[in-house]
């Protein structure tokens, strides 16, 4: 664990999920691939073996998506990180993935008035449960109907800022 870094670690769930049957496919293991251009930061992490979630990996992804504004931690939900993967192995890159944006500690960060994602009690950003992400070689098209085909969450294509929104809340799209 990293010293003078908040963190708040949630139980890793086991919730079945559409994209969990697709990585069912990709064999025994499951990885994600991630940079920051913001902080010139990689991972690449194998986050489950065998049927299980690896606690220090996710923990070490949680860490990756932190609120770059504060550097707070939170736990990235599971689920969502199981939609990213799935939506990575049906694209088959040969980049990670580009970390838009993770956890926001501040859920205005992420509100606008054109923003669906919002809630009144903030954006799924801040409870752990999205991340936006891109590939410079595939088109926010090409991520986004990747990710609605896991049927596993809300996904949003955001072309002119060039990332798409994939988030373990429920079923739905939107986007330009």
């Amino acid at each position: 664990m990293r010293s003078g870094v908040a963190t708040a670690f949630v139980p890793l769930f086991a919730y079945k999920t559409f994209a969990q049957g697709i990585l069912r496919g990709a064999g025994e293991i499951r990885k994600l691939s991630l940079v920051r251009p913001d902080t010139g930061e990689r991972i690449d992490v194998i986050y489950w073996i065998d049927g299980n979630y690896i606690a220090e990996a996710i923990e070490e992804l949680s860490y990756f998506c932190r609120d770059r504004e504060t550097n707070t931690v939170h736990s990235i939900d599971t689920r969502v990180i199981d939609i990213a993967a799935a939506t990575y192995h049906l694209l088959d890159p040969e980049e990670p993935y580009t970390l838009n944006r993770g956890f926001v500690s501040d859920p205005r960060q992420v509100t606008n008035g054109e923003n669906p994602e919002a809630k009144p009690n903030g954006s799924f950003h801040a409870n752990g449960t999205a991340l936006d992400v891109s590939l410079n070689s595939r088109s926010v098209s090409q991520i986004s109907r990747a990710a609605i085909s896991c049927k596993a969450g809300g996904v949003g294509s955001y072309s002119k800022q060039n990332y798409v929104h994939i988030d373990c809340n429920e079923i739905r799209e939107w986007g330009s």
